[in-house]
């Protein structure tokens, strides 16, 4: 937070200027180690626009990762817990993220558990944060904690990152298409039509019917344009609901490549999680209800329920896993298996990650590899069937 102060010097004169700091009192006792006497020290706020627009802002993953591994550096620094919170303040550039940590540092400071004040914004830090910051309060490893979250949240960013960029070409080119698609339709097409119908030529089958298409579209465009525009809004309300959520899940597994590698990052996420969950000293039964909260995906979530009810009942991972082969491959049942017969759960969990954190990677660039040649194909066709269905009446034309 910054805060606008009047002091006076040791000779007497007045000053005014800004000051930056995680409180009130934390601003009063900078301006006093320096010498000052505060007359007057109240909080900056800012223009009525910026605090409507930090309505909107989201902390993004970015966001937490950077805060993550500034803070895991500073506390394996030696580093105070509040003197590294204070200290990353001021590099946040995300208002809202650092209005938090502010408030934050203000408890901590207070003499509250980290942990506990960072529950109080489950927008922001999920319940697998909080869970992991408490276990390393609790075992007294809060600087190895923070640098997993730090790493895991860099992998996390670094496959999103990829998946993201991996759309970007695809996006572009249906873009692309589709404004060409509209320009013909609403100009090409009207044009074409008026001299067909003058010179009175014989069209191609495939013409005909591009020209009757194009005719509808342009007559009942609104029409379309409506029933588009509800059916993809009804779409969005109910992927919010549970079942909407689960189905479209389920179909996203399907999905050819995409399915793959989301499952990939799936499998690769629980064993990690459930690894480090483990190794922090929680139960079983409480590591998979945290990643059963934040697998994201409701066919796992459910899964992973009932998995964990098997646990509270003495079954093993490995039986209730097997049970679910679409979801849960034979390779993962086996390490898990080998991993409870001979007490090496977490290393076994370890194995799987770096396993399936490589296949996502492969797959991804699998993907971009094939992904570009095949768009390639498929808008050749699409555009070639749009231009030779007036050519070919063009040439026949210029012939007559």
């Amino acid at each position: 937070m910054k805060f606008l102060y009047q002091v006076r010097t040791k000779e007497g004169d007045i000053k005014t200027g800004v000051i930056e700091a995680s409180s009130k009192e934390a601003a009063i006792s900078m301006l006093q180690n320096l010498g000052y006497l505060v007359t007057y020290l109240e909080e900056e706020r800012p223009p009525f626009y910026a605090r409507e627009l930090e309505i909107f802002q989201k902390v993004s993953l970015k966001d937490l990762f950077i805060f993550s591994r500034q803070l895991s550096i500073l506390l394996n620094s030696k580093v105070t817990l509040v003197e590294s919170l204070k200290t990353i303040i001021g590099q946040i550039k995300n208002q809202k993220l650092k209005r938090i940590i502010s408030k934050v540092t203000e408890e901590v400071e207070a003499g509250s558990f980290l942990s506990k004040a960072l529950s109080k914004y489950p927008e922001v830090f999920s319940s697998f944060f909080v869970t992991m910051i408490r276990a390393g309060e609790t075992v007294g490893k809060l600087s190895q904690t923070t640098t997993f979250l730090a790493d895991y949240l860099e992998r996390e960013y670094t496959i999103r990152g990829r998946i993201k960029t991996a759309m970007v070409y695809p996006s572009l080119v249906l873009l692309v298409f589709f404004g060409v698609l509209g320009l013909m339709i609403f100009s090409v097409f009207p044009s074409f039509e008026q001299i067909i119908k003058e010179r009175e030529i014989e069209l191609p089958y495939h013409t005909k019917i591009i020209l009757s298409l194009s005719q509808f579209v342009r007559e009942k465009f609104w029409i379309l344009f409506s029933i588009f525009g509800i059916t993809i809004f009804g779409l969005i309300i109910y992927s919010k609901t549970k079942e909407g959520k689960e189905f479209f899940d389920k179909i996203s597994l399907k999905i050819p490549f995409f399915g793959e590698i989301l499952r990939q990052s799936i499998l690769a996420r629980i064993a990690q999680n459930l690894s480090t969950l483990t190794s922090a000293g929680l139960t079983l039964s409480v590591s998979l209800e945290i990643i059963e909260e934040m697998v994201g995906n409701e066919v796992y979530k459910k899964a992973i329920s009932k998995i964990k009810e098997g646990i509270k009942k003495g079954e093993s991972i490995s039986s209730i896993a097997s049970l679910y082969p679409e979801l849960f491959p034979s390779f993962f049942n086996q390490l898990v298996l080998v991993g409870e017969k001979t007490g090496t759960l977490s290393d076994s969990l370890l194995t799987i990650f770096n396993f399936y954190q490589m296949e996502t990677q492969r797959s991804i660039e699998n993907f971009l590899r094939i992904l570009e040649p095949l768009l390639i194909v498929i808008m050749g066709v699409l555009v070639g069937g749009l231009i030779s269905s007036i050519l070919l009446p063009l040439y026949r034309m210029i012939g007559a």
